[in-house]
C-alpha cells in the first residue's frame, strides 16, 4: 500500500490516507460478512493517557491490503459448463453439468445428494486473510459431474427385496440394483436378457444395471426380462411314486414350498 503521511502530519486532528495496490483491498468485518474499500484514512485522536490513530471503518489499526482476487484461472471439472466471468471478491458463478450428469455429495454412509448445479461465490476467510472460493453444497471443490441414471428405477415386485438403491436420480452409471424374492419365493416368468428362447426361467434374484450408451438415456437394464410383478412360492418336483409300507399316499396336488406331503 501506499500513504501520504508525513512527520509533519502527526498533530491532533491530522489525517492520513493509506491506499490499496491494484488488486488488493481492506476487507472490514460487518454483520457476519465483509466489505472492501481500497483506502483507510486515520486521524490524529486524543485518548485518556496518550494519542492514537483513529480509522474511518472503525478499525483501531491500519492492517494489511490482502488480495481480493480469489485463484485464477478456477478449473472446470469433467462434463460441465459454468458462466463464470470473474475472479474478484463476492463474485459468483454457476457450474451446470451436462445432460444426464450430476454433482454427487455424500450425507453419510450410502446416502448421497446429487444436484445439477453447484453455485460458487469468492469470499474472504480472516483466520488466513485470503480470498478463496467456496461452494453451495459445502463441498472443498467444485468435482467432476457423473453420470446418473434419469429414467425410474423398477417398480420393487411383490414378495421381494430391493438392495444397493441410492434412490431415483442418485445412482450413478455402473450402479446394480439387486431384486431378491423371500425366502420360499422365486420369479418364474423371467426370460434371461440374453436368451434367444422365450422360455422362461426359475431365479431368486435379479439384478438392473444403471447403463449408458452413447446418446441414449442413461437406463436400467436388467438382467432378466421383463421384471415380474411379484415373486411365487416355490413349487417342490413331482416326488413321483411314493411308497409308505403300510400307508398310502393321498396327496397327489402340487406340492408348494413349506407343503406337506400326507
Amino acid at each position: 500500500m501506499t500513504s501520504d503521511i508525513s512527520s509533519s502530519r502527526t498533530d491532533e486532528g491530522n489525517i492520513f490516507t493509506a491506499t490499496c495496490n491494484t488488486g488488493y483491498a481492506f476487507f472490514r468485518s460487518s454483520g457476519g460478512s465483509f466489505t472492501t474499500s481500497k483506502t483507510k484514512v486515520g486521524t490524529c485522536t486524543k485518548g485518556s493517557s496518550s494519542y492514537y490513530w483513529k480509522y474511518d471503518d472503525g478499525s483501531n489499526s491500519l492492517g494489511d491490503c490482502d488480495t481480493e482476487n480469489c485463484p485464477s484461472p478456477l478449473p472446470l471439472g469433467q462434463e460441465m459448463t459454468s458462466d463464470f466471468t470473474s475472479t474478484l471478491f463476492r463474485s459468483q458463478f454457476t457450474a451446470t453439468c451436462n445432460t444426464g450428469f450430476a454433482f454427487f455429495r455424500s450425507s453419510g454412509g450410502n446416502t448421497f445428494t446429487a444436484s445439477t448445479t453447484k453455485t460458487v461465490t469468492c469470499n474472504y476467510r480472516s483466520s488466513s486473510s485470503t480470498t478463496l472460493w467456496e461452494y453451495d453444497d459445502n463441498t472443498s471443490s467444485l468435482d467432476n459431474c457423473i453420470e446418473y441414471c434419469s429414467s425410474p428405477i423398477p417398480t420393487t415386485p411383490g414378495l421381494s427385496t430391493l438392495t444397493n438403491s441410492l434412490g431415483n436420480g442418485k445412482n450413478i452409471v455402473g450402479q446394480v440394483l439387486t431384486y431378491t424374492c423371500n425366502t420360499g419365493y422365486e420369479f418364474k416368468t423371467a426370460i434371461p436378457a440374453s436368451s434367444t428362447s422365450q422360455d422362461p426361467v426359475l431365479t431368486n434374484v435379479i439384478k438392473s444395471t444403471c447403463t449408458s450408451s452413447g446418446s441414449v438415456i442413461r437406463q436400467w437394464v436388467l438382467d432378466y426380462s421383463p421384471l415380474p410383478a411379484t415373486c411365487e412360492k416355490i413349487v417342490c418336483p413331482d416326488p413321483g411314486t411314493l411308497s409308505v409300507p403300510n400307508g398310502i399316499v393321498s396327496s397327489n396336488t402340487v406340492v408348494e414350498y413349506q407343503d406337506n406331503i400326507k
